[in-house]
């Protein structure tokens, strides 16, 4: 009992800044930067393991930096508030006044592949998906800590002992900390990806890895949605589903195309 009650009583009052003078650098940024440079190295192991010449891999980090980052923010303005962004375009451009979607990241994500595939023309696309949606993961994992240290996307109220009180937000109570839910998903799928990966069946036919991923990443997205804050999604909901609903199940059904589709490219020994 009395463990019940030291854990219920977690109380989150941690600076999202972690030096203001003479910058203001918040732990969401370093988190951003450092799943970037993660990924990237890890990126940097597929290639060696596969032989792959590593003289690309700069400008794919230039072009993920970039389109993540884009399509993020404007995935967020677009997706969540059209109305408020087109009358006021100018606010599109304060990232730290608003927020970065990951659905539109995922769009930025693709569209970026696509640039680079434009120059290294030798690496086909669906090869690249299939490398990169694990790698990814790791980025997209540590944003959510980040946003934990920001007291955001917070999670509905709960009696649960894991719970979190967000003291910066003026909580008294515990809620999910629906971030954290998700940072630990997106680790454990990049686990299974990683596995999947080395075992090599998945992914004798391109986009077949990829598909798995996003059927995972995105169904975990659809199901932690119902542990976020209804005041907090309030702008952003629509009719049976919130707008991060809608968003993910066209992510799942192209996941189940990718994965089950036959005869539609070559297998991964003819590239």
């Amino acid at each position: 009992m009395e463990l019940y009650n030291l854990l219920a009583s977690i109380q989150w009052d941690f600076s999202p800044s972690i030096i203001t003078k003479p910058l203001d650098i918040r732990w969401y940024g370093v988190c951003f930067a450092l799943g970037f440079i993660l990924s990237y190295h890890c990126m940097k192991w597929v290639y060696k393991r596969e032989n792959r010449p590593l003289d690309s891999l700069d400008h794919l980090l230039f072009c993920m930096m970039i389109s993540v980052v884009i399509g993020a923010r404007l995935g967020e303005c677009l997706f969540y508030d059209p109305k408020f962004y087109l009358s006021n375009p100018i606010e599109i451009l304060k990232i730290r006044n608003g927020g970065l979607s990951s659905h539109g990241a995922t769009i930025g994500v693709i569209i970026g592949l696509w640039w680079h595939q434009r120059k290294f023309p030798q690496k086909p696309l669906l090869w690249l998906m299939d490398r990169l949606c694990f790698s990814c993961l790791l980025t997209a994992g540590l944003i959510r800590v980040g946003n934990f240290f920001n007291s955001e996307i917070i999670g509905m109220p709960t009696e649960v002992p894991w719970g979190v009180v967000f003291v910066r937000l003026g909580e008294a109570s515990g809620r999910h900390p629906t971030q954290l839910y998700e940072a630990i998903a997106y680790f454990i799928i990049f686990t299974v990806m990683i596995w999947a990966y080395k075992k090599g069946q998945l992914i004798k036919i391109p986009g077949r890895l990829c598909g798995l991923g996003l059927i995972m990443i995105f169904s975990t997205r659809f199901v932690l949605e119902y542990t976020k804050d209804a005041a907090v999604l309030a702008s952003y909901e629509s009719p049976l589903f919130t707008t991060g609903q809608w968003l993910s199940i066209p992510m799942v059904i192209l996941g189940f195309f990718l994965l089950i589709r036959k005869g539609l490219t070559k297998t991964q020994s003819e590239v």
